[in-house]
Parts: structure tokens; C-alpha cells; sequence
């Protein structure tokens, strides 16, 4: 009987593992199949990000080498303006002062033609004198005159 005994302990003991077994397999496997569709699903999506980081990272590295390319350019064109910036100004200053000595001149031409234009009417006077002594020098100092004030 002993024997018998331990033979049904152990019969049942196995029958309870085979149950257990079974009946965790049937209640757990929906629910691993289902964590294994997440998990899958998951890795999809993982791979997905993975694959637009990499595209993002490697156009953020071809923008930053646009971004030093415009940089150099930017400062190429930068000192090309200044340079030029500099240089129109030393001509404007020539020029104004080219303007200025011309005005000097202009002044001094406009003082000259005033002082030869009283001198010549102060010659009017000699002009009538001139009347009464001698017709061709008369002449001469008509001729004179008009020229000097159409200078």
C-alpha cells in the first residue's frame, strides 16, 4: 500500500504540474502573443524614429556645412564692402575737395571779372574823353570793354 500510495502522490503530484502547466499556458500565452505584437510593433516604430534621426542628423550636418560656407561667404562680401565702402569715401573726399578749390577758383574769376568789369566802367570815362581826341582809339576801348565783360 505504501507503494501505491506514493505511486498516486506522484501521479497526482505530475497530473498537478501538467495542469498547472496547461491551464498557465492557456491563460498566458493571448496575453505573451499580445506584449509580442507590442513589442514588435514597437521596434517598428524604434526603427522608424531611428532611421528619421539618422536623416535628421545628417541634414543638420549638411546645414551646418551651408551655414559655414555662407559664413565665409558672408565675411568675404562683408570685407568687399567695407573696402569699397572706404574707397568710395576717400573719393568723395577728393572730390569735395576738387569741388572746393574749383569754387576758390570761381570766386577768385568772379572777383577778377568784378574788378575788370569797374575798371572797365571807370574807362567809360576815358571812353568820353577819348570821344573828343580820337575815334579809332574810341574803338579800342568799346572793343575792350565788351570783351572783358562778356569774359
Amino acid at each position: 500500500m505504501e507503494k501505491k500510495l506514493i505511486a498516486l502522490v506522484f501521479v497526482a503530484i505530475v497530473a498537478g504540474l501538467v495542469g498547472g502547466y496547461g491551464l498557465g499556458y492557456v491563460i498566458y500565452q493571448p496575453q505573451i502573443q499580445n506584449l509580442q505584437k507590442d513589442m514588435s510593433v514597437l521596434n517598428d516604430k524604434f526603427d522608424t524614429t531611428d532611421s528619421v534621426l539618422t536623416n535628421t542628423q545628417t541634414s543638420v550636418a549638411s546645414l551646418e556645412d551651408e551655414l559655414s560656407v555662407l559664413n565665409s561667404e558672408f565675411a568675404s562680401l562683408n570685407a568687399t564692402v567695407r573696402s569699397s565702402v572706404t574707397s568710395l569715401q576717400d573719393e568723395l573726399n577728393n572730390l569735395n575737395s576738387e569741388v572746393a578749390s574749383l569754387s576758390s577758383t570761381v570766386e577768385t574769376m568772379e572777383n577778377r571779372t568784378w574788378h575788370e568789369v569797374y575798371s572797365v566802367s571807370a574807362s567809360s570815362d576815358m571812353r568820353a574823353r577819348a570821344t573828343k581826341n580820337d575815334n579809332s582809339h574810341t574803338q579800342e576801348c568799346l572793343s575792350l570793354s565788351v570783351s572783358l565783360s562778356l569774359y
